[in-house]
């Protein structure tokens, strides 16, 4: 049940992989898709990066794009919602004073419902033979593999970024 999903083959020896579940919405989902691949790729991996420089520069790529939706997205959504309850004279009920104006209403309920938005995500980087895998909220990847039985069967490992 994604709402977003992107997948790039920079080479024979790196590929990288994303799927986003918005929760509210779909805007941060988009956002993120539209972020992620440039966080982790542009600049950021060398051909002899250590696998403690990829777990960071994952890292890193959550952070930074959580940061600049807060920023960029969340900030401004709450700047509309701030400059619309403004405009409610004082002690009065917020919901019912906004029924007697029903587009104002509506435009609160979707700023509200934005503000409370956000994505889960799995990124999976495939660089130089290692796979690598992050996630953030309640999506999880899983590694399964054809037994020799031909039964299909989930692969066990950990790794903590």
């Amino acid at each position: 049940m994604e709402d977003q999903s992107f997948h790039y083959r920079l080479s024979d020896n790196i590929s990288l992989y994303g799927i986003f579940d918005g929760h509210n919405g779909a805007e941060a989902a988009n956002f993120a898709v539209q972020r992620m691949p440039a966080e982790i790729l542009l600049g950021q991996l060398s051909e002899h990066s250590t696998e403690e420089e990829i777990r960071y520069v994952l890292r890193q790529a959550f952070l930074s794009v959580e940061r600049v939706y807060f920023e960029d997205v969340i900030g401004q959504q709450l700047a509309e919602r701030t400059a619309l309850l403004s405009e409610i004279p004082e002690g009065q009920d917020v919901y019912e004073t906004l029924s007697h104006y029903p587009p104002q209403r509506g435009k609160l309920e979707s700023l509200n419902r934005e503000v409370s938005s956000g994505t889960s995500a799995v990124v999976v980087l495939i660089f130089h033979g290692r796979l690598y895998v992050a996630n953030v909220g309640d999506s999880r990847a899983l590694l399964c593999r054809t037994g020799e039985d031909g039964v299909l069967r989930v692969g066990t490992c950990l790794v903590l970024l």
